[in-house]
């Protein structure tokens, strides 16, 4: 699966922030100190953020902002990583035409690694739009690591999680 496919999958807004604070609450209950999936719900005036750190290099991000959702991953050992090529370099056309109203989110210092937004997906969806959007990104035979980011988000059921839990 790449971001063309995630896209498709990824429930509404309401259903992913619902999905985002089930995964951080079922995680830190079986995990206080170390949990993979974590929500804050003011991590900005009135912005909301989601996280997942798997603890070995890959890592997503779900921003929940008045004026829509930006949501990025990361995937270390994905094609798609900047790190193929020196100096770093997203994969083209990754953030091609993110609305300026959510264009600021990339740059956040949380989601930047040495002074690079560290992004092998993207996808955003405006306030009143009626569906999800990503850039003009091709793939012929890489990934982008959207499967192995975005799989138990997208499944969004019990039987997905307790296969991940176990």
């Amino acid at each position: 699966m790449t971001v063309h496919a995630l896209v498709s999958l990824l429930p509404d807004p309401d259903g992913l922030l619902a999905r985002c604070r089930a995964l951080a609450l079922l995680d830190v209950i079986l995990d206080t100190y170390a949990p993979t999936h974590s929500f804050v719900s003011d991590w900005r005036e009135g912005v909301g953020l989601a996280f997942m750190d798997n603890g070995s290099g890959d890592q997503y991000a779900v921003v929940i902002d008045p004026a829509g959702v930006f949501l990025y991953g990361f995937d270390h050992e994905s094609d798609a990583t900047p790190w193929r090529e020196w100096p770093r370099a997203h994969w083209p056309g990754l953030l091609d035409g993110l609305p300026p109203s959510l264009a600021h989110h990339p740059a956040a210092p949380e989601f930047q690694f040495d002074g690079f937004f560290d992004a092998t997906v993207c996808v955003w969806r405006e306030k009143d739009a009626e569906a999800w959007r990503c850039g003009q990104v091709k793939f012929d035979d890489e990934s982008d690591g959207s499967d192995g980011l975005f799989g138990l988000l997208t499944a969004g059921s019990t039987d997905a999680y307790v296969s991940f839990a176990d």
